[in-house]
């Protein structure tokens, strides 16, 4: 048994390799490696169920490095106790919202059943699902970039008249009068606007709809990153999100190839903002910058396993 098979490429470490083999939960965490192929990546504090006794756990991934498990045990009636806290897990009885996602058994063979028979422990494809459905850098960037919408400047008699003219009716020897200068002056506003919002769908196109880098930060500066095209029929359609290349997590962002100097642009432009900013530099927000041509997004505040994401197109 080596270091490789039980920790997260990039968060190996002797010091804490050494305490999980040594730690009454690795038992479970060799299972959990062997049955879904999990790895840790770090220990982290768990609260007991039941209780408000926190215990050393262990924070587990598959090999994209995106937190779906906490492995931990601890004593009751002088026993070992095998648990797993699943964040995607939510059983239908439980002490309160914190037990309602851990299963837990003083055999790790008897526990090992319960989260296959319940079925508890997400798919990878459940996983990027999630990941992609929550994309929405084509969502946030057409919000931006659309403008304003077509405003109708007529009020109702003029309308009459308009109908009226395009019909070849009369108006019943009503006097509408027609502002044919304020009728070209719309339509000219009205061509400029498709103009616009066809040059918008070209620009989007050539955006997102060839492979983008996208980054999440945790709120403790953890990163993820992998590359996705968008291949949806419209801008809420994300479902049709893609992943084309494998998420990957990282200490920090900054260890992303290429990345650190866009850190610091995003880094420069906002952080005298009043937003909330993870990893230092990233600013929890929905929006798109046209100046660094980035899109903010994110789902759920920033925590243990959810991310404030930026979306880097190729031409960035």
């Amino acid at each position: 048994m080596t270091i490789e098979r039980f920790m997260l490429d990039g968060f190996r470490d002797e010091d804490t390799y050494a305490a999980l083999r040594a730690s009454d939960s690795f038992p479970l965490v060799r299972e959990l490696e062997f049955k879904y192929g999990l790895k840790v990546i770090r220990s982290k504090s768990i609260r007991e169920p039941k209780d408000f006794h926190s215990v050393t756990g262990w924070l587990m991934s598959r090999s994209d490095g995106v937190p779906i498990a906490v492995a931990f045990s601890f004593i009751k009636d002088e026993k070992v106790t095998y648990a797993v806290y699943i964040n995607s897990y939510r059983k239908s009885r439980a002490f309160d919202e914190h037990d309602r996602s851990i299963l837990s058994s003083t055999k790790v063979s008897q526990l090992m059943s319960s989260i296959a028979r319940v079925n508890a422990m997400p798919s990878q494809e459940k996983i990027n699902r999630k990941i992609l459905s929550n994309t929405s850098a084509v969502d946030v960037y057409k919000n931006v970039k659309r403008g304003k919408r077509k405003d109708v400047p007529f009020n109702a008699d003029e309308i009459h008249a308009l109908l009226a003219r395009v019909l070849g009716e009369n108006t019943d020897g009503k006097s509408l009068p027609l502002d044919l200068d304020k009728c070209k002056k719309t339509l000219d506003v009205f061509n400029d606007h498709d103009r616009m919002k066809a040059e918008m769908e070209r620009e989007c196109d050539k955006l997102f709809r060839t492979p983008f880098l996208i980054v999440g930060v945790h709120d403790n500066g953890e990163a993820l990153a992998g590359k996705v095209v968008f291949e949806g029929a419209d801008q809420y359609d994300n479902s049709q999100y893609k992943l084309v290349e494998p998420l990957k997590r990282y200490r920090s962002a900054a260890d992303i190839e290429g990345f650190k100097a866009l850190m610091t642009m995003i880094k420069v432009k906002y952080e005298d903002s009043n937003r909330r900013i993870v990893g230092g530099f990233l600013p929890v927000s929905d929006m798109y910058d046209d100046d660094l041509q980035m899109a903010f997004y994110f789902s759920m505040s920033p925590d243990e396993y959810n991310c404030a994401w930026v979306a880097v197109p190729c031409t960035t």
